[in-house]
């Protein structure tokens, strides 16, 4: 298997994000000078907040006019990036000189504010292909929420209980903005929030007053009759019981309150290979030792010309360091191999040629045996890999056989390099498919289609690109479209004379076995698997490579079949970035992520090695997604009727919610 695929140029690559879309428009500055008061500012409940904001300079050059202020006026992108920055950094940005937006003009007297805002990870854009910021565009409440909890590092919170959030995008972000106070919703009876309400100036002076502490937040009692809860004075709004829960509270650092026996979430499987439970009798065992037969055959018309001490530094030691990694110390892979090449009687084609693709599977690994047996005692052994000459042959298989020793049957035989190639090359290394091949004799079963034209893909609009996206130990993959230049998939290097070389990897490789296939290994506990069921849950994962003995997974059963599962996926371990050599002798920097987050997708256990047992949320079978699957901070995906949420991710803790969709 190929494990480096990219494209070198010498270049500087622009930035891509996500956010929700709309369109753009060009920038037009308001006008205006520096007011130390403002002549449409003589009252109202957000004179306060526009006062104490004024002595601090935030609005300078952001008038509407001379001494105006035009508190009604809809808050504008660009004016959110300037008064953002200003109470962030407390200082004016350093100058910029290029813009990552298309529709931000490098002349643009904001522009500074907007890439500094960018570089805070405040906003990631509102369109991308090409990456826009729509700087004259209305901002609303929901996304001023957003804008607000990633400016001030918002704890995650329970429900607010508004009555017209749930399943917005931006849900998460207003939960935690009311449970810090600065807001208090729109109306009551029953609370509500309005996320569709563009805000004003007025009142987002008030947001941002509130949570630098120069106004009074309000209290969680019931306002006065006729008052807009965040908003100005209105007689078309009957305000009480303003904080009064809608929801039950649910506890974001703990399980599903009500979380059934783990039991619920492990559907039945398939016989050989599995995505369900249990693993089969004939498999390896996943606990404690597993030892694996090493046997090195070449054949008279494909004769390895190096040593096969040689050949096994390829393979043996990634294969043992990634499946005792990933087992968290439970399993001990033991390999006992038989040095020197054993010599098929045969041609190489009679035992790969084209036959029945179980018994091609079997023929070079029982040769391998018979040649062996005389002088290699198989007792104790679990499995047998044999492995042909790296200089010859590439890939790998694994069957369910019967091979006759004198010590017993042998029956989990994994094959190495056992595709043809068409012409020698230098030995190459295969401990990622030598992992592969053996954890299908612990019992896992392929997740990548057998018929390759489910996954055939259109070509994409140019200078656009297919990403392959694949994730765990099982070829679990996907892919989507994006711009070469797009930083998630940028890879880095140097090049002779220091030349600082930069392009892309249209191949992003997160090994990392999935939390599905360790939880059916055995190689996590009960408690590190949460089950829910619940139409409303909020969890608190850790990333899967390294958990300690927190918790790694969280699983929705939806039929007795089928579990939808959310797992946190990070760049440590084997999905670290991976540094590769490159041709001209550069050293490069290869991403395995694009970004990180939580990896949701669905198990169907009724499904055989080969038939997608698991899909990602997104793909629909056909192996593409509209973008990278990982959600971040604040994204969702709805499958199978529930939205998953990447609530907060700090600290190494990450708040999913998990709610149901309502009918």
């Amino acid at each position: 298997m190929a494990r480096l695929a990219v494209a070198i140029v010498v270049a500087a690559l622009a930035v891509v994000g996500l956010a929700p879309g709309a369109a753009a428009q060009d920038v037009q500055e308001d006008a205006g000078g520096t007011a130390a008061s403002f002549e449409d500012v003589t009252g109202g409940v957000h004179k306060p907040a526009i006062d104490a904001l004024t002595e601090r300079g935030l609005f300078d050059g952001t008038e509407c006019g001379q001494d105006m202020f035009c508190p009604g006026d809809e808050m504008k992108r660009w004016t959110m990036a300037v008064w953002l920055v200003r109470v962030l950094d407390e200082a004016e940005p350093a100058a910029a000189t290029e813009s990552s937006f298309a529709d931000v003009d490098v002349d643009n007297r904001w522009l500074a504010h907007i890439e500094r805002l960018a570089e805070l990870e405040v906003t990631t854009g509102c369109l991308v292909d090409p990456l826009r910021f729509c700087p004259n565009r209305s901002v609303n409440r929901a996304e001023m929420a957003t804008f607000l909890e990633r400016a001030f590092d918002l704890e995650a919170a329970d429900p607010a209980g508004f009555a017209d959030t749930a399943g917005n995008f931006h849900e998460a972000n207003i939960d935690a903005l009311a449970a810090a106070r600065i807001t208090v919703g729109c109306q009551s009876d029953p609370l509500r929030y309005c996320p569709d309400q563009p805000v004003t100036r007025a009142e987002m002076a008030t947001f941002l007053a509130r949570a630098l502490g120069l106004v009074e937040v309000p209290a969680p009692a019931d306002p006065a009759e006729g008052a807009m809860i965040d908003g100005e004075l209105t007689a078309a709004v009957e305000a009480d019981a303003a904080d009064a829960a809608t929801d039950e509270p649910v506890d974001p650092t703990a399980t599903d309150p009500t979380a059934p026996d783990p039991s619920m979430c492990r559907p039945p499987g398939t016989p050989y290979t599995t995505a369900g439970f249990p693993l089969p009798p004939e498999a390896a065992p996943s606990i404690g030792t597993m030892r694996v037969a090493v046997l090195f055959i070449d054949f008279p018309d494909a004769v390895a010309t190096y040593r096969t001490q040689d050949e096994a530094t390829l393979g043996l030691p990634y294969a043992e360091a990634y499946l005792e990694a990933v087992s968290y110390g439970r399993l001990d892979v033991e390999f006992v191999p038989l040095h020197g090449w054993l010599r098929a009687e045969h041609s190489f084609t009679e035992y790969l040629g084209e036959v029945d693709l179980g018994d091609m599977r079997v023929f070079a690994s029982a040769e391998a045996i018979r040649l062996a047996d005389p002088s290699f005692d198989f007792t104790g052994i679990h499995a047998v890999m044999t492995v042909l000459p790296s200089s010859r042959f590439q890939a790998g298989d694994h069957t369910f056989g019967s091979a006759h020793t004198d010590e017993g049957e042998m029956t989990l035989l994994a094959g190495i390099n056992t595709v043809p190639l068409d012409e020698p090359r230098d030995p190459e290394p295969w401990g990622y498919v030598a992992a592969h091949e053996l954890a299908h004799s612990l019992g896992l079963t392929d997740l990548y289609p057998y018929d390759a034209a489910r996954f055939e893909r259109p070509e994409p609009p140019a200078p656009r690109i297919w990403v392959r996206s694949e994730f765990g130990l099982m070829g679990l993959h996907t892919a989507f479209v994006a711009h070469p230049d797009d930083r998630r998939i940028e890879i880095t290097g140097r090049g002779d004379f220091g030349r600082r070389l930069t392009g892309h990897t249209f191949q992003l490789e997160a090994i990392e076995m999935l939390a599905w296939s360790r939880w059916q290994l055995g190689w996590l506990d009960e408690s590190q698997v949460l089950c829910l069921t619940a139409d409303r849950s909020r969890v608190v994962l850790s990333p899967v490579a390294d958990p300690g003995d927190a918790a790694v997974m969280a699983a929705v059963p939806l039929s007795d079949t089928e579990v939808l599962v959310a797992e946190v996926r990070v760049k440590v371990g084997y999905d670290a970035e991976q540094e590769e050599p490159h041709t001209d002798g550069a050293l490069l920097t290869v991403p395995a992520l694009a970004t990180e987050g939580v990896l949701v997708y669905v198990v169907d256990a009724s499904l055989a090695s080969g038939q997608l047992p698991v899909v990602i949320a997104g793909d629909s079978g056909n192996g593409q997604v509209d973008d990278y699957p990982i959600l971040t901070r604040g994204e969702q995906v709805v499958v199978r009727g529930y939205t998953v949420t990447l609530v907060s991710d700090r600290g190494g803790a990450y708040i999913v919610a998990i709610f149901r969709v309502e009918a």
